[in-house]
């Protein structure tokens, strides 16, 4: 008996060691899986990471996990009441740890556009940041369905609470404003030159910027920040976030960005704490937005007239012009105009003299010329070309629309360039870069006497350059639908530029063709499959990119052969028989062109009519 109860003993031993091991086991797990999971938390895209302790201890002693229970005591069950706000990655709460401290905390929501990426980025970044106009990150609650990232409390909450708000306003006198301007930019230079990261926030607006009890601003919301690494300048992307106002052109249309592109938005953010009103809320006034305000003011002598009248009276002309100046510096067109932050940080601090301003991007508007002629001169500067569109034109607001939307994106030597845009009441109108020598249809039909074959070359070349762009290379794959040799501009050196996007559609992804039962173009330039079936591809713009290839050498229509023995210039070149002669196809107007087209290749007609389809 006893032996079994000692065998039974032994049993209940060996197994008792067992499951003291297995829970070792899994604590031990279990710890190394947080561990895991905080070093992938704090390593951000470039790889540098802050390590965690074997041990398992914070790696910083500043900064903590939380636990999801302690958040949610804080925060009262996320109750409404303690609500702060809402955006793109969430909802912001306010918080008391037990221990009696404030805290804000951002919860990202299941169905938010930012996702995990942008948390890490947020957590990795910032937990690396100390500097007096940074919003500090205590720490972090990372649960398999809930993220969040606990901030100090912020009691002000954002810049754009006080100066966009009628009564708060008047709290920011000039000297406060000043203030809050030199503490952003301060902060800046940290992100761009002082921390051990060069940091691009790309997301520097007035509602990033919170303030403290003594209205210190501090800048917030690093979840689309991107880190430059050694000699760095600049980086481009694909998917451009932010908010636009505060965008820099080359990064709103090319997904290029830089310390210039943050620059900028510094600069659109101290022109709003100036003036009081948002760079987005003129569009339904004199002019497109704050910027061309400021810019328009500047040009007349009048630029005091920018200023918030709500700030008070206790400020002196020099310092305010001084910054407004700054201000037009930033948002210059060209990135190598603008000043570093630094440099922004010298001239607000010292009396000293300062450039010109160059003109700023986006700041056309419908004051600023006739919409009734085709070419208005904005104070005698800048050539534009006006488009209104028709009250009985048949394209409308989403043919406009479109327009407007697509080719503010496009950047390339062989695309028009759409310099802004009037809405107003019942006028619409595009406005362009003036283009001296009109389309392409004008020298071919009329001055065709100038265009040797290398001019045609160069031409045929640009237009495909062109069309590669808006295919492929282009952050948007575009098909144009309405390619055509009217729809072909020529500048003073005849390089040309596709125009007219307001039949353009945007392909995405791996998408390969369409179907619309609006068949819209010019119907000799359209391929078969579109004309009958309404289906549209990048072949289909191949295949006008070819009719205007062959116009561009034989200088006819493709429609002008129907009476003729053939139906078009297609067919002409196409013919079944095998008497097609190249030399017919050529353009017999320009000797020039016909001898440097044959002396280039003597073997390509024997090639055609070898291999007629």
């Amino acid at each position: 008996m006893a032996y079994i109860i000692g065998i039974f003993t032994s049993i209940a031993l060996v197994i008792a060691i067992l499951l003291m091991v297995f829970w070792f086991i899994m604590v031990k797990r279990r710890e190394e899986r947080k561990i895991k999971e905080r070093q992938i938390l704090l390593t951000p895209a470039n790889g540098s990471s802050i390590q965690p302790s074997t041990t398992g201890k914070q790696p910083l002693e500043d900064f903590s996990f939380f636990k999801l229970s302690t958040i949610v005591a804080a925060t009262n069950n996320f109750s409404v009441s303690n609500k702060l706000g809402q955006g793109g990655f969430g909802t912001v709460y306010k918080g008391r740890l037990r221990n009696g401290i404030d805290i804000a905390v951002k919860r990202l929501a299941k169905n938010s556009d930012q996702g995990f990426e942008e948390f890490k980025n947020e957590v990795s970044l910032i937990v690396k940041l100390q500097h007096r106009n940074l919003v500090r990150l205590l720490g972090c609650c990372f649960q398999p369905h809930e993220k969040m990232l606990i901030y100090e409390y912020l009691p002000n909450k954002g810049l754009d609470s006080f100066i966009f708000d009628q009564d708060k306003c008047y709290i920011l006198n000039w000297e406060k404003r000043f203030n809050i301007i030199l503490g952003i930019a301060r902060g800046m230079i940290y992100l761009h030159q002082d921390s051990r990261l060069k940091i691009i926030h790309r997301d520097l607006k007035a509602s990033n910027i919170l303030l403290d009890d003594g209205l210190n601003p501090k800048i917030s919301d690093f979840g689309t920040a991107r880190v430059f690494g050694g000699d760095q300048m600049e980086a481009n992307t694909k998917r451009v976030v932010g908010t636009y106002g505060y965008m820099s052109p080359e990064y709103a249309m090319e997904g290029l960005y830089s310390i210039k592109s943050d620059v900028f938005s510094f600069g659109v953010i101290l022109l709003e704490i100036i003036n009081g009103r948002k760079n987005t809320s003129y569009h339904q006034e004199n002019t497109i937005n704050l910027i061309g305000h400021a810019w328009a003011l500047w040009n007349k002598g009048k630029v005091f007239d920018i200023i918030d009248s709500r700030m008070g009276d206790l400020w002196t002309n020099q310092e305010v012009l001084r910054c407004i100046h700054i201000g037009l510096l930033c948002v210059q067109e060209h990135a190598m105009d603008r000043p570093t932050m630094s440099e922004v940080v010298f001239m607000l601090c010292k009396d000293m003299s300062l450039p010109s301003p160059k003109q700023p991007a986006f700041i056309f508007n419908g004051q600023d010329m006739h919409a009734s002629d085709s070419l208005t001169n904005i104070k005698d500067v800048v050539e534009i070309a006006v488009k209104r569109l028709a009250k009985r034109s048949h394209q409308g607001v989403e043919e406009f629309k479109n327009e407007v939307s697509l080719i503010a994106k496009f950047q390339h030597r062989n695309l028009v360039r759409l310099l802004g845009c009037c809405v107003e009441h019942h006028e619409k109108a595009l406005v362009y870069e003036y283009l001296p020598n009109k389309d392409l249809d004008s020298f071919i039909f009329e001055k065709c006497s100038q265009l040797n074959w290398e001019k045609r070359y160069n031409i045929i070349l640009g237009i495909a350059k062109g069309m590669v762009y808006l295919h492929q290379d282009s952050r948007l794959r575009i098909i144009n639908r309405d390619l055509k040799t009217s729809n072909v501009l020529l500048d003073n050196e005849l390089n040309p530029k596709i125009s007219d996007f307001g039949m353009e559609r945007i392909f995405k992804g791996n998408q390969i063709e369409a179907n619309t039962n609006r068949v819209v173009g010019t119907i000799v330039y359209m391929s078969p499959e579109y004309s009958m079936e309404g289906l549209y591809s990048i072949k289909s713009d191949v295949f006008s990119f070819g009719v205007i290839l062959l116009r561009i050498i034989n200088r006819r229509k493709n429609t002008s052969y129907h009476q003729e023995k053939t139906i078009n210039l297609i067919s002409d070149v196409t013919k079944e028989n095998n008497t097609f002669d190249f030399n017919d196809l050529l353009d017999g107007s320009e000797e020039v062109c016909k001898t440097n087209f044959i002396n280039e290749d003597e073997s390509s007609n024997k090639s055609i009519k070898n291999n007629q389809e």
